[in-house]
């Protein structure tokens, strides 16, 4: 068994740093799931005032949308260390 002189600093490092590429992960996809949430409440609303949804430019600008929402969200939320 190893003792804790015997461990060098490069294992606890690439540790740190795998668990910050998973807080990442999911970070983004909490994001994501908040953002086609809002794409499809924006898309049951325009249902229901009678948008023509079929209208390709609607569904696009609702898509950017989320999309914003995520890049945002990802990039404002500083990581800890």
């Amino acid at each position: 068994m190893r003792s804790l002189r015997d461990c060098d600093g490069k294992h606890v490092e690439a540790v740190i740093r795998a668990a910050e590429r998973r807080r990442l992960f999911v970070l983004a996809l909490e994001r994501a799931a908040i953002a086609l949430a809002l794409v499809l409440a924006g898309g049951i609303l325009m249902l229901l005032l009678g948008t023509q949804i079929l209208n390709w430019y609607w569904l696009a600008l609702l898509a950017a949308a989320g999309v914003g929402i995520v890049a945002t969200g990802v990039r404002s939320r500083p990581l800890e260390r």
